[in-house]
């Protein structure tokens, strides 16, 4: 896990570009990896606060990852980023499935790592490429390389990956720890006991490290990344500091299992569509060093369908003029959700969790006054999706406080989030009767709810003038 500087952040694409380098399928490449991203030499972490206590607690977790046959975890990461008063809150799926010696799937956000033991096949959505090489006979780091400059353990982040397939883990880890401790009582996540270790590394991040008592995995990490990004010398920082910056993320494994049956299906290869096949990715795809005058990021081996300008400056506006991904879950009284409702109908499709701040509780309310907007028009029609589906109960409480009436799917294990790739919540989604997407907008700004209707309107008079045509 690691994080981008929040100017450059803020330049490029707030929630995509964060949770790009934070997600660990980041940016990989086949065959070699990316320089530390930052200049000189790292600090070297003393560990001040380290006991037996800690120590065992921590090989003891190290040996359990090493050792595993399989591994498969479900996890959810959550960034909120604040600048002022104003904060944003980005949720999005990811998960690890593995089998040894090199069967992997690794998804997180927009993009996937694969190897069926045969082939190693990266996906990067958002760039609308992918890369494809034989798989090793083993898998190790270097064979699936993180592009996010400076990350995961040489910057103290635990990283389940490196758990399974680093090497010196341990001591590269500890390298960038500088004071620890763990807590006199246990915590409980998912219903397992935890131990709670706290640190923090040389770069000033503070992280809470939430390991099974019994089962000695990794459930739960919040990092508090803000001092970062003033600390001089990280790989982020330091920040322009006309306002007060917060870098604030949790990354929830479970429900984790190891040593399970994990069937091959899992982990079978299929070439993307409507995709580029590429030989390495783009070296540098968002500029952290927070300078308006960093050099572009350089171009692909091969350029096809590289975005535009337009494209890399706004979430979202790749799948401008494609279509509608299917929608993949239940409706709120556990009826699976018909796509074909939407067929023939302009349609505005958003997406929100309870988990995502205030951001998306704007968003129902704000979307519950567009659809009066349309309300004598059965050729409109609203969709909301909550990628929060395992709590049920309070996605319809929340729509029954902001007296939202349109219906809402809840998304079946996460499967519609990974195939819109989404970039933060909420996200908006205006489709056209033939079931393409038109505009994509993004926030939970209250101003929007007039340039939605407008582009619902633009979407819908094409739409009509298109069926007169034919």
């Amino acid at each position: 896990m690691s994080f981008l500087n929040l100017k450059a952040v803020r330049r490029v694409v707030f929630a995509g570009a964060l949770f790009f380098l934070l997600t660990r399928a980041g940016l990989a490449q086949v065959d070699g990896g990316f320089g530390p991203g930052f200049a000189g030499q790292p600090p070297v972490g003393r560990a001040h606060g380290m006991t037996p206590q800690i120590n065992k607690v921590l090989t003891r977790m190290l040996a359990v990852y090493q050792e595993a046959r399989s591994y498969k975890d479900d996890a959810r990461v959550s960034v909120r980023q604040g600048s002022g008063r104003v904060a944003q809150t980005t949720e999005m799926p990811s998960s690890v499935v593995f089998r040894r010696p090199n069967l992997l799937r690794v998804v997180g956000g927009a993009q996937s790592i694969v190897s069926d033991g045969q082939t190693l096949q990266v996906v990067l959505d958002r760039l609308r490429q992918y890369t494809s090489g034989p798989s090793p006979e083993s898998l190790h780091m270097e064979h699936v390389r993180f592009g996010a400059p400076g990350g995961g353990l040489d910057e103290g982040y635990p990283e389940v990956l490196e758990f399974l397939i680093g090497s010196d883990v341990y001591e590269r880890w500890a390298a960038r720890v500088a004071k620890i401790s763990i807590d006199a009582e246990q915590a409980e996540v998912d219903g397992h006991a935890c131990h709670v270790i706290r640190y923090n590394t040389v770069y000033k991040a503070s992280i809470a490290m939430y390991i099974d008592a019994a089962r000695s995995l990794l459930l739960r990490c919040d990092i508090d990344a803000t001092a970062t990004m003033q600390a001089p010398g990280s790989p982020s920082g330091p920040t322009d500091q006309s306002e007060k910056q917060t870098v604030e993320v949790r990354y929830d494994l479970f429900p984790v299992e190891i040593n399970a049956e994990t069937p091959e299906a899992l982990f079978a290869v299929v070439a993307p569509k409507d995709m580029t096949l590429v030989s390495s990715f783009q070296t540098q795809p968002y500029s952290l060093s927070g300078d308006d005058g960093a050099p572009e990021m350089e171009a692909p081996a091969v350029e096809p369908e590289a975005l535009n300008g337009a494209q890399a400056a706004e979430p979202g506006l790749e799948w401008v003029g494609r279509a509608l991904p299917k929608i993949d879950g239940v409706d709120l009284l556990g009826e699976p959700f018909e796509p074909e409702t939407l067929n023939g109908k302009t349609a505005l499709v958003f997406f929100w969790s309870p988990d995502s701040g205030p951001d998306s509780l704007v968003a129902i309310h704000m979307v519950q006054r567009v659809t009066r907007k349309f309300t004598h028009d059965p050729g409109v029609a609203f969709l909301s999706v909550s990628t929060k589906a395992d709590q049920p109960n309070v996605v319809k409480n929340l729509l029954r406080a902001k007296q939202a009436t349109y219906p809402t799917v809840l998304d079946n294990h996460g499967l519609t989030s990974q195939a819109f790739g989404l970039q933060g919540l909420p996200m908006y989604f205006v489709v056209s009767p033939d079931g393409v997407v038109r505009h994509v907008l993004y926030g939970g700004d209250p101003e929007m709810e007039d340039s939605l209707v407008e582009k619902i309107k633009q979407t819908h008079a094409s739409g009509s003038q298109s069926r007169r045509t034919h």
